[in-house]
């Protein structure tokens, strides 16, 4: 690269010199075919280009994929592919991307080779762990999932790929989960705890208990070993709207305020469960477990001395919430809200097979 901006100052400028070492008797030619050729940069070409990546878009302002030449393929160019979505493991800081987030990630749904969208979310978790990266947790997988109108809507863009990656040994996910359950956490920071606890809270969501449960447990420990990541992580959990996340999210809070080792971020969060939870004296959720933590949490920060001008009796049963069990359709309105075959399933359950015999104890009506 110093060979070919010797004396050439700009990022344009930079930027078309490139181009044209790309074309045809250009010095950087024997890269962008996938061919073979007898030449020694392209037996170096894997190297080279993964290189080329990393430092074009600092010197260019944009990407390398598209500054070289774009021709009709049968296959894909597997090596520029692997070169361009592994730079992006490798950086982080704002000058190391001159591509917006949102042509970066078209970029990278272009390039990116792995199967299916349970891969495409593996590696989204792990862009999601790099401080300060474009796909970094608060900036895509975080605000995209706060923003889902629905827990069906989250689940389809979400809960339903957690499995697959939990049960896949190597995964980012399920090491993410092992490290946050089992490792030394002494020591964590926030900018590496923050993004893991908002990972760990969503995977809340799944119905897989044993991800489920391992989940919460590392949650727990996180927040625990870096109380310091409540401030930023509670204000968008306690107002999430799926009992399944709030219920893991307001146990791993209790841990938290269990253990106390900071009284005044375990005050603070204890404080915000207590005006979240129960606005006008009663709480905001018809759910037994959910009302259960949240009062676990505001007495045992009262018991230590921590909360001060609150009303204890507002935490305390009798509780006034309610299901709104008027707008429960019957059977025949279930049934005429979808036609999938999917939720045809849901409704056989809930109505005349497992759900409904086992769990609504249909056997003895």
């Amino acid at each position: 690269l110093k060979r070919i901006w010797n004396g050439v100052e700009g990022q344009e400028a930079r930027r078309e010199t490139l181009r044209a070492a790309f074309a045809p008797r250009g010095l950087l030619y024997p890269l962008a075919p996938d061919q073979w050729m007898e030449n020694p940069l392209h037996y170096r070409r894997a190297g080279i280009l993964e290189a080329l990546c990393l430092a074009t878009p600092r010197e260019t302002g944009m990407e390398l994929p598209a500054l070289m030449p774009q021709v009709e393929r049968e296959w894909p160019d597997w090596v520029v592919d692997a070169a361009f979505t592994d730079s992006l493991r490798w950086r982080a800081s704002t000058e190391e991307f001159r591509a917006d987030r949102e042509t970066l990630f078209d970029l990278w749904k272009q390039h990116n080779r792995h199967d299916g969208p349970e891969g495409e979310l593996d590696e989204l978790i792990r862009f999601a762990m790099i401080p300060g990266h474009p796909f970094a947790m608060e900036k895509l997988i975080h605000p995209n999932l706060l923003s889902q109108e629905s827990p069906g809507a989250r689940d389809a863009i979400w809960s339903i790929h957690l499995v697959p990656l939990w049960f896949a040994e190597h995964s980012n996910l399920r090491q993410l989960v092992a490290w946050a359950r089992d490792a030394n956490l002494y020591g964590v920071q926030t900018e590496v705890a923050l993004p893991a606890a908002r990972l760990l809270a969503w995977m809340g969501a799944t119905s897989q208990n044993e991800l489920r449960q391992a989940a919460m447990q590392g949650l727990t420990r996180l927040l625990v070993a870096c109380p310091e990541a409540f401030e930023s992580f509670l204000p968008d959990f306690l107002e999430v709207n799926d009992a399944y996340i709030l219920e893991g999210v307001l146990l791993a809070v209790l841990g938290g305020v269990l253990d106390g080792a900071k009284p005044e971020m375990a005050a603070n969060a204890a404080m915000r469960v207590y005006e979240s939870q129960f606005p006008e004296g009663n709480p905001r959720w018809c759910h037994v477990t959910i009302r259960h933590y949240a009062r676990c949490i505001v007495e045992a920060a009262q018991e230590n001395g921590w909360l001060y001008g609150i009303d204890l009796a507002m935490v305390m049963p009798p509780y006034q919430s309610s299901l709104p069990l008027a707008g429960i359709p019957n059977k025949q309105g279930l049934e005429a809200l979808d036609t999938s075959r999917g939720y045809g399933r849901i409704v056989f359950s809930a109505c005349d097979h497992d759900f409904y015999r086992y769990i609504m104890d249909g056997n003895h009506p």
